[in-house]
């Protein structure tokens, strides 16, 4: 019994605590390191594959990471001037947007308060003049701390430079590191630990690999469907609701909520804003009933609410690394819990024995 055996467990719990406590530390330059590594997680099946075909392991990762980023920066090229134009053009109307928005409010709510009270009616207005007001702050802050801070372009510069350095290295010792990280595992509990590595393993591959299958795919539906529709920046709000996938229900919310909210104030007719709705109810469906199930299928046992909580969780102490360490992290300590509370019902105390 790994919790009955003897209390040396306590030491891998302060070892944990000690890696949360330095990965709090240096948050500000871990963004390139993680996303380096977690490519490399992800492409390591193709660097083997390549082995198997007499590639040596140098030689194939170089050819996968060179293959990967010179596809993401052609895609880059052809696709990002496009989008930097939508999200340009998103940003300069979303004043005269918001104030199309405030008159059909101010037109549908004419029409509805001759039903209720004066007195309630003046109350919620006053309600909604405040939480307007304190929005439109809280949006003007947002934007205006994005676009003065220098971080934001440090990080991508870094992300750009940095993150093919690691994703080579880590990608080309993988074998090594794991190796290693074997090696150091404490003998009597070596296997129980590799079969719950394994077992995590089989969890962040299969949603990380599917999710970004959907992800991508969902993207490029929405994006064509929208950009059909006439809705402005349509490919730029689709490929917004495709990335925001990752985060389950609440992404394709927030998406759909942008969609209806620029169409309402584009057209100001229903018509085209139930085309953006029914968009997004195809979209869902084709997702929920088709891609997820074949790319991700229900052996990933990460369950929405608790990947929801990671990812806040981990933009709360990490910022964009932690929202990046979300799924594994997550992943990690959902086996780590079955396995525990597994361990617990074995156990005297669970039973009650000596």
């Amino acid at each position: 019994m790994f919790l009955t055996s003897d209390r040396k467990w306590l030491t891998w719990v302060i070892i944990i605590l000690l890696l949360g406590w330095f990965i709090i530390a240096v948050q500000s330059i871990l963004l390139p390191f993680v996303v380096g590594m977690l490519l490399a997680y992800l492409l390591d099946p193709v660097v083997d594959q390549l082995e198997t075909f007499k590639f040596p392991r140098a030689g194939a990762t170089a050819l996968v990471i060179a293959l990967c980023f010179g596809a993401f920066i052609l895609l880059g090229a052809f696709a990002l001037p496009a989008l930097l134009d939508q999200a340009h053009y998103l940003v300069a109307s979303a004043p005269q947007y918001l104030l199309q928005i405030k008159a059909l409010l101010q037109q549908e709510w004419a029409q509805l308060k001759g039903i209720f009270p004066e007195e309630s009616v003046a109350k919620a207005e006053a309600q909604m003049a405040g939480l307007s007001q304190q929005l439109a702050n809280s949006l003007g802050n947002f934007a205006l701390g994005a676009l003065a801070s220098g971080m934001a372009l440090l990080n991508l510069f870094s992300l750009l430079l940095i993150t093919p350095v690691v994703a080579f290295y880590c990608l080309r010792d993988w074998d090594n590191i794991t190796r290693a990280i074997d090696d150091l595992l404490p003998r009597p509990y070596a296997p129980t630990i590799r079969e719950q590595l394994q077992k995590i393993d089989d969890t962040i591959a299969g949603f990380l690999r599917g999710q970004l299958n959907v992800c991508l795919v969902m993207g490029v539906v929405y994006g064509l469907g929208l950009t059909l529709v006439g809705l402005n920046s349509g490919w730029l709000i689709g490929l917004l609701a495709g990335l925001l996938l990752v985060v389950p229900y609440a992404g394709t919310a927030i998406a759909g909520i942008i969609a209806v909210a620029v169409a309402w104030a584009q057209f100001g007719t229903w018509q085209p804003i139930a085309l953006v709705g029914l968009v997004f109810i195809v979209g869902q469906t084709l997702e929920s009933n088709f891609l997820t199930p074949k790319f991700v299928g229900e052996r990933v046992g990460l369950h929405p609410m608790w990947l929801i909580f990671g990812m806040l969780a981990g933009g709360a102490l990490l910022g964009a690394v932690g929202v990046v360490l979300a799924v594994p992290l997550t992943a990690i300590i959902g086996v780590v819990v079955k396995f525990f509370l597994q361990e617990y019902r074995q156990s005297s105390l669970y039973q009650g024995g000596a």
